[in-house]
């Protein structure tokens, strides 16, 4: 009996000894990177491939920047803060996305040879000032005009939201959807022989914007493709939300915009975009004013 607890004994310590040796989730894999949280690990794995021995300083990674008096509480999904403190460069986000952002932008910094300066990105707004029709964006709220109970439910939750949401992103007020305001932003579904069920267009009526389709598709495009082709989005369809800064943007009154794209059914979208790839590889479509962006079926019941 005294034999068997002793070889389970010994066996305890064996695997107790094995455990003191693992790499635990906060150990870094660069002694030149020190990590404030066990969420960094991947990042600071990212960095130690990419630049091993040209790591001399210290860099120090993590989520946690209390200790170095930097708030991450205002920075995006994407944000990151990266700072030099003497002998120590380091690089804070709110979340391992963030993290992945500010090393990948930190390595290129330090291929480059250029100094390590502050730089803080996707912080707060993107857009300073918004403006529709010359109103600010502040006056107005979102509505669903639909006489579809069923069209009138999805749009407000699927459609209505998302796009509330992503114009609080971009410049820090959301419309209210289904509040008072002085001007509105109208999804309404209309009559019209001429739509597919992809289209849409967009339009101001004495300072509201009037976005309209016959079907779900349609209310979703006409929402997204605004953003993008008006406010700067990029590919808001495929599942991508990049937006640049800007000082304001103002969108005219004359806007005027009615799309049919190409292909009929799921998300079928065409986009004003000057710089897209598809331009670079066929030189003909360098003079056109619209490309086509994406086709996503099944997304709407």
């Amino acid at each position: 009996m005294k034999k068997a607890l002793s070889m389970m004994l010994a066996a305890l310590i064996f695997a107790a000894s094995l455990a003191s040796c693992a790499v635990s989730p906060t150990a870094s894999p660069n002694a030149h990177i020190r990590l404030t949280s066990s969420d960094a690990f991947d990042a600071a794995a990212w960095l130690d491939a990419r630049l091993g021995e040209r790591l001399t300083d210290s860099v120090v990674i993590g989520t946690d920047a209390s200790a170095y008096g930097v708030d991450v509480s205002a920075l995006e999904t994407d944000g990151f803060i990266i700072r030099s403190f003497g002998r120590e460069d380091v690089l804070f986000a709110n979340n391992p996305e963030g993290l992945d952002s500010a090393v990948r932008k930190y390595a290129k910094m330090v291929e480059a040879g250029e100094a390590i300066v502050d730089v803080t990105f996707h912080e707060g707004p993107r857009i300073n000032e918004l403006r529709l029709a010359g109103n600010d964006i502040s006056t107005y709220a979102i509505k669903v005009d639909s006489s579809n109970d069923y069209v009138r439910e999805w749009v407000t939750t699927e459609v209505a939201a998302t796009f509330s949401e992503l114009i609080g992103i971009a410049c820090g007020f959301a419309p209210e959807v289904g509040g008072e305001a002085e001007h509105y932003i109208v999804l309404r579904q209309i009559s019209n022989a001429a739509f597919r069920e992809s289209s849409y267009s967009y339009r101001f009526a004495d300072g509201d914007l009037v976005i309209e389709y016959v079907d779900l598709y349609g209310a979703r495009n006409g929402a997204m493709m605004f953003l993008e082709n008006e406010c700067g989005w990029t590919d808001l369809l495929i599942g991508m939300d990049v937006l640049e800064e800007a000082d304001i943007i103002d969108v005219p009154a004359d806007l005027d915009v009615t799309v049919h794209p190409t292909l009929s059914g799921g998300f079928c979208q065409t986009i004003r975009n000057p710089y897209s790839t598809l331009r670079e590889l066929n030189s003909g479509l360098k003079d056109k004013d619209y490309k086509i962006l994406s086709f996503f079926d099944g997304a709407v019941p």
